[in-house]
């Protein structure tokens, strides 16, 4: 069999051509499988007993099978044709590749390869799969490795072939974290140094970025990269993306959820709540996740219980202050952990805690709320919640009431704020502090506001079943395809309650849903939607109001003069508000060790460019118009402007995609509802208020959100419609792009 080898150096070359040689010798004389041996060993290898059957990264030892000859194949002078070469370095942190791709059949069949360890530690495979013709190995351990490679045509004739190496101890090149990342989709991956090119994976563009190159990958599947370094060896760093929930796409990374300070009694269990943490991909993933609670208090006699549902019950014995992360996981990606700092007080007889009682004024008792058009005067930098409550009455004219849910009286003080309205709208004030609370906020009684949690509303509300009649959205007769787009999003309601149920009647095909009245009435709403017939075409967006026309206005006439060192940036969003008027704020939790500071000197500059330079200089990712009059300083992606309970105010439309997926094929309407999501607001769908997804049977898009997301939604469509698939431009810029 003739062996083809790529090696880094001339001497090494022809000492393995040397050795192959004598190897392929023995094995004709012994009349054995063939082996090729692709290292120099310097003492006789010991064959371990065991056949490798731990999990990728475990350093176990494998049983060395001798491969058997295929009874078809024995004598068939047109058996394929082996052949193994290597590429790379056999070095722990080095990256190191088996090639099949020279293999052929003299008669010129379809070839199978397919790839097995026989021996060594345990390496993860990468590629599309082990039947790649190129099998790229990371390698970690020292040991002696054995793979075989079975090649098998069309005919059902096959021939094995192994290859061996060893890998010595000494120190690694890269570690596992540098050179095999595990990243999800759209993160950003930086490849320090220069000079790098893609030599494996699906294609992705480099772009340059600080210290190096940058990219964000996709797709799920494996990336190798190259770039030449001192000496021969080049450095060689791989990135691997697991699969999602919607293929060809990769797989995201779960976001943790947890409060930021909690108060408890010594001795006493506290529940921590990470049920908030959630999986971009949707409910079910959501559910599905697992959680990793750490403590370093446990010398501090805390004891940490894992319960149901992504919650701990944490108890301390002392009071004090103590830390606890959480990470949770989908099985492939880890979250970041987040902390939550836990301030516990001594051990008391009896709660004495109280909630706050409010009492309306008199002048407060009026028909309605007007939250666009009243203005208020309320400066909230370098304050907090506690702060806004008591001012709330007399600035506002309303009062402001906080969930004991959500945060209680004691911890009111630790919750800071940073937002300043100067004879600018309510809504921009309430707005920001929902935002800075991580909350949303009802109206009540037309005299005062509640922030709550976005699904505190169902504890309360009435179960009925409702029959809702389905058949002509259902393409099965089971009605399991309408169901199953439907079902994770009524199940995000049906988890908060006993006895609620959603099945489907085949009998009259129907929908027949025992849930809360409103979200029947939101069923009926969504089923409404989808009957409506196709039109012509896509309705226009909705223009903007007349409020925010006059902001755009100002930000590119109204004329700003700051000259300051070392500024802190809060300090200076305070400062461009008060020359402008404008309602302007930012979320202080952005920056954990604090406000940032920066130097700035511009001289009657548009607003508008002076917005722009403070988002570059504190390294926002950008700055958004909120609807009606406010601006929004924000890192990672754009927020969702309207706090008002997304339910409150969420909007049923079905879009009819017909012509459009005409004119963008082979784009699916389903690739059309992902891209919306990972584009517009993508933290906002899963609230219980939004919902999307494309329905094939009447070729519409159904979407339940807000206004600013529908208005959104209805731009990228155009801008499809008109561009096709130009218009599915990286992620990255389409979530970051605001109104500076």
């Amino acid at each position: 069999m003739f062996i083809q080898l790529r090696c880094l150096s001339r001497f090494r070359w022809l000492c393995l051509a040397c050795l192959l040689c004598a190897s392929e010798l023995a094995c004709a004389q012994s009349g054995s499988a063939d082996i090729v041996d692709l290292t120099i060993p310097t003492k006789a290898p010991t064959i371990p007993a065991k056949a490798p059957t731990s999990p990728a990264n475990e350093t176990h030892s494998a049983e060395v099978l001798e491969p058997q000859p295929d009874p078809v194949a024995a004598d068939n002078p047109n058996q394929p044709r082996v052949v193994i070469s290597a590429d790379g370095e056999a070095r722990p942190g080095c990256w190191y590749m088996l090639d099949g791709s020279a293999c052929s059949d003299p008669l010129k069949y379809k070839l199978t390869l397919q790839w097995r360890q026989l021996a060594g530690p345990s390496i993860p495979l990468n590629g599309e799969s082990d039947a790649d013709s190129q099998l790229w190995l990371f390698l970690v351990q020292p040991g002696d490795y054995r793979f075989e490679l079975k090649v098998t045509n069309e005919a059902g004739v096959s021939a094995t072939r192994d290859a061996k190496f060893s890998v010595p101890a000494g120190r690694s090149v890269l570690s596992e974290s540098e050179g095999r990342k595990l990243v999800g989709f759209g993160e950003q991956v930086e490849l320090p140094g220069e000079d790098w090119t893609q030599i494996a994976g699906p294609s992705v563009e480099l772009k340059n970025a600080r210290d190096g190159y940058s990219f964000r990958p996709a797709r799920a599947g494996f990336y190798l990269f190259e770039a030449p370094r001192a000496g021969d060896v080049p450095e060689r760093r791989g990135v691997v993306v697991p699969p999602g929930r919607t293929p060809p796409f990769g797989d995201r990374r779960p976001i943790v959820y947890l409060p930021k300070n909690l108060t408890g009694t010594a001795n006493k269990p506290l529940i921590v709540d990470g049920s908030l943490s959630r999986h971009p991909d949707g409910p079910e993933e959501t559910q599905a996740l697992k959680a990793n609670w750490i403590t370093l208090d446990k010398d501090r006699g805390v004891e940490l219980k894992e319960l149901p549902g992504l919650r701990a019950s944490f108890t301390a014995g002392h009071s004090g202050e103590y830390e606890l992360k959480l990470s949770v996981s989908d099985g492939k990606l880890a979250s970041a952990p987040e902390s939550v700092f836990i301030r516990i007080e001594h051990e008391e007889d009896e709660d004495t805690t109280q909630l706050p009682i409010f009492e309306d004024p008199p002048e407060l008792i009026r028909d309605d709320i007007r939250l666009s058009h009243d203005h208020v005067r309320l400066g909230l930098w370098e304050a907090n919640l506690d702060r806004a409550v008591q001012l709330f009455p007399s600035r506002a004219g309303a009062a402001l009431r906080v969930d004991p849910e959500l945060a209680k009286p004691e911890n009111f003080e630790q919750i800071p704020l940073a937002i300043e309205v100067l004879d600018g709208p309510l809504k921009s004030l309430i707005d920001g502090i929902a935002r800075q609370t991580d909350s949303w906020y009802r109206k009540e009684k037309n005299v005062s506001f509640w922030l709550t949690r976005n699904n505190g509303w169902i504890k309360d509300e009435q179960i009925k079943t409702k029959v809702i009649q389905a058949d002509a959205l259902c393409a099965k007769n089971d009605g399991s395809d309408f169901l199953n787009l439907i079902r994770p999003w009524a199940q995000r309601m049906m988890d908060g309650r006993e006895n609620m149920t959603l099945n489907f009647t085949t009998e009259t095909q129907s929908v027949v849903a025992t849930l809360p009245v409103s979200v029947n009435a939101r069923l009926e709403e969504i089923c409404a939607a989808l009957r409506i017939p196709n039109g012509n075409g896509l309705p226009p967006p909705d223009l903007p109001s007349g409020m925010e026309w006059k902001l755009r206005k100002l930000l590119a006439e109204k004329k700003i003069t700051i000259k300051a060192e070392h500024y802190r940036v809060d300090l200076l969003l305070r400062e461009v508000g008060q020359q402008t008027g404008v309602a302007i704020g930012m979320d202080s939790r952005q920056f954990p060790r604090g406000a940032p500071r920066v130097d700035i000197d511009v001289k009657d500059q548009p607003l508008r460019d002076v917005i722009r330079t403070i988002v570059d200089l504190a390294e926002f990712d950008g700055c958004s118009v909120e609807p009606p009059a406010g601006l929004w300083l924000y890192k990672g992606p754009r927020p969702y402007p309207d706090r008002e309970l997304l339910w409150d105010q969420t909007i049923v439309q079905a879009y009819d995609l017909s012509r459009l997926l005409a004119q963008i094929a082979p784009i699916s309407g389903e690739v059309v509802a992902h891209e919306i999501q990972c584009r517009i607001y993508p933290d906002s769908w899963s609230d219980p208020g939004a919902l999307i997804f494309y329905h094939a049977p009447t070729g519409k898009l159904l979407v339940m959100h807000g206004a600013a997301a529908h208005n959104r939604i209805l731009e990228f469509l155009m801008d499809l419609s008109m561009r096709g698939e130009w218009a599915l431009g990286p992620v990255e810029e389409s979530t970051k792009q605001g109104s500076k």
